[in-house]
């Protein structure tokens, strides 16, 4: 009797065991080398082991790294096995014409450390199975990505796995070691590798990792349709000056109040405040003046609507009505639709959106404060130099 109960436990036990991870990460190899190298020979293999639906992608975000160019992205580090054009081609519509077991994905440089990894679907009978039904091959599916880095720092480079709301696991692994005067080599232990030479599972990874993204202190967006909130994870980092970004840097939607606001409106000079003190001292009192904040939201005529059926985001600024939809291949201004270039996108990072900052500036028509006084400066000067040649001329 006692036998047949421990049996019996065992097999609960045996039906219990908690699965930690949908999916196993592995990086190809470990190696010693100099600072400002750009190693292309760095890959993520990444082994699904449950289904991953349409629209998945990943967050991958490295420590001791910068990530290249979307230039250089698209011209060295894209799949080349097939020219998958995003969530509109399925598993079935790509595997069955390419006889591999990797599978397509796509690269978005997020920021200066950071990109975006979108994902081709994969049906769960097929996860940590066999492709030789599809396509012939008897190997499991992979996504093998080619790292976009450039060595940047001291130590050992981390490539950290941000599992965005997808099936795959969150992970941070160990890559190569940058080497500085002074420095010692990296030991053969820096490997962090799940699969053994014949692709037997030898451990999970199941470190979990968090990654950043531009934004600023988050006070929500004005209007939301939907249950935005259920969706979206609070960030709260120093704000932005958009001005200071790079064209292809992101910057959340949620945020771009906050992000304008800082943007559009220079703090004034302690010195210009002190002379401006004494001013009023010596002259008549005046009627005061709303604060300079509430001037600030006053002027700024924007409006951010987001849509969580559809993932939209509806941007209404001075009379500029800009859409961004998820996943997408356009967005929409004043109804026409227009197509992205060079890579760029909407992309969805923790349940946030986020478009790059020159975009935003291009598409809503902003300008740096001080820029209008320059360019009228500019053409006073053009006059005065005409005038001076023409009468030089007569």
């Amino acid at each position: 009797m006692k036998k047949l109960i421990s049996l019996l436990m065992a097999a609960v036990l045996l039906f219990n065991v908690p699965v930690y991870a949908a999916s196993y990460a592995s990086l190809n190899k470990v190696r010693t080398i100099r600072d400002e190298v750009e190693p292309s020979d760095q890959y993520l293999t990444i082994t699904p082991l449950d289904e991953v639906s349409t629209g998945s992608s990943i967050i991958i975000s490295f420590t001791n790294a910068k990530v290249v160019s979307q230039t250089q992205i698209d011209a060295v580090y894209q799949y080349d096995r097939y020219n998958w054009k995003g969530a509109g081609e399925g598993f079935w519509t790509v595997m069955t014409q390419i006889k591999t077991n990797e599978l397509p994905y796509k690269i978005r440089r997020v920021g200066s450390r950071e990109i975006q990894v979108d994902l081709i679907n994969l049906p769960g009978r097929f996860a940590d199975g066999s492709l030789y039904t599809v396509n012939g091959v008897s190997k499991r599916p992979v996504y093998k990505i080619r790292l976009p880095f450039i060595s940047d720092g001291e130590g050992t480079i981390q490539i950290t796995i941000n599992n965005n709301e997808s099936t795959i696991s969150s992970a941070t692994l160990s890559g190569y070691y940058i080497w500085t005067k002074g420095s010692s080599s990296a030991g053969t232990d820096g490997l962090t590798n799940t699969e053994g030479d014949d692709g037997e599972i030898i451990s999970e990874i199941t470190t979990e990792a968090a990654t950043s993204a531009v934004s600023s202190s988050t006070s929500g967006t004005s209007g939301s349709s939907g249950s935005a909130a259920d969706a979206e994870t609070e960030t709260t980092t120093e704000a932005v000056n958009i001005f200071d970004l790079n064209y292809n840097d992101y910057i959340a939607i949620r945020d771009l109040e906050d992000i304008l606001e800082n943007s559009l409106f220079e703090e004034k000079d302690e010195t210009e405040e002190k002379t401006e003190e004494i001013t009023d001292e010596e002259t008549e009192e005046e009627p005061e003046e709303e604060p300079e904040e509430a001037q600030a939201k006053a002027e700024i005529d924007l409006d951010v609507q987001w849509d969580a059926s559809t993932k939209t985001a509806t941007i209404s600024y001075n009379g500029t009505e800009v859409q961004f939809i998820s996943y997408s291949d356009h967005y929409v201004v004043n109804g026409e639709n227009i197509y992205f270039e060079g890579g760029l996108g909407s992309v969805i990072i923790d349940g946030k959106m986020y478009v790059p900052a020159g975009l935003i500036i291009d598409v809503l028509g902003l300008k740096e404060p001080g820029t209008e006084e320059e360019e009228e400066e500019d053409i006073f000067d053009k006059i005065e130099i005409n005038e001076y040649i023409s009468e030089e001329l007569l």
